[in-house]
């Protein structure tokens, strides 16, 4: 598969949901085999095919000390391997708010200081970025189709009956749910608090499924302070000019 992949200059996220028996616990094959393990040495084989790769690591305030299992591990693959693969820290979002008042925040910077010194590159969720490169769920042109054909925008959600966009047709076509995919699209960066913002160009208005169930036109979704947009500026400034 990956001889197949590769002229085809194809890249990959792969997850991790924390280390080895974290993961296991919800990650697991037919018969309850284990996945952890396979799912590393796959990531390896693709980067030593010079196939890019984004290790997403889901963590919960529960399971994110066994992360350090991960990064113990990778941090032993040759150099020419790591320049292959970024890693990112996403706190799962049924566990919590992963953009104000996290708790785990702290801990992750530490991690990826520790990834930065390894050789890898890695993400962060609090490096705002949402008008140049805004979620995929923000994106026209992007689609989740459920097993049972029910068509969705976000993979952050519940997939149910009540949140669709749409239904996939037998002739492959979308039929849409009324307007809600056109409202959902005209929702980022339409309130007036969003326009007044000073980290307006950073946020870009947030996601669009926060922004349409969150329609007050004078609230920001996330409750952003003014000592939070401190630091998102000074967090952005440190990381993308003095630590890279």
């Amino acid at each position: 598969m990956i001889l197949f992949l590769k002229p085809h200059q194809a890249g990959f996220q792969i997850t991790l949901d924390g280390g080895r028996e974290n993961h296991n616990k919800t990650r697991f094959g037919k018969g309850g085999t284990p996945s952890f393990d396979d799912i590393l040495t796959n990531v390896r084989k693709l980067a030593e095919a010079e196939l890019p790769i984004g290790l997403r690591i889901n963590y919960t305030a529960e399971n994110i000390e066994s992360t350090n299992e991960i990064i113990e591990i990778i941090s032993a693959w040759p150099d020419e391997v790591k320049k292959f693969v970024s890693v990112d820290y996403q706190r799962v979002w049924q566990d919590g708010d992963n953009k104000n008042n996290d708790p785990t925040y702290a801990k992750t910077r530490q991690f990826r200081k520790r990834l930065n010194e390894a050789g890898f590159r890695t993400g962060n969720n609090r490096i705002l970025n949402g008008v140049c490169d805004s979620c995929y769920g923000d994106k026209r042109n992007q689609l989740l189709v459920n097993y049972n054909g029910d068509v969705f925008c976000c993979t952050a959600r519940d997939f149910k009956p009540e949140h669709r966009m749409g239904r996939l047709a037998d002739d492959g076509n979308v039929v849409w749910e009324g307007d809600r995919f056109e409202k959902r699209m005209a929702s980022k960066f339409s309130k007036p608090v969003c326009h007044e913002c000073r980290i307006a160009p950073l946020c870009g208005g947030g996601c669009r499924t926060q922004a349409t169930e969150h329609p007050e036109p004078y609230k920001c979704i996330y409750g952003y302070t003014a000592d939070e947009m401190d630091e998102f500026i000074i967090e952005r400034f440190e990381e993308l000019h003095m630590h890279q």
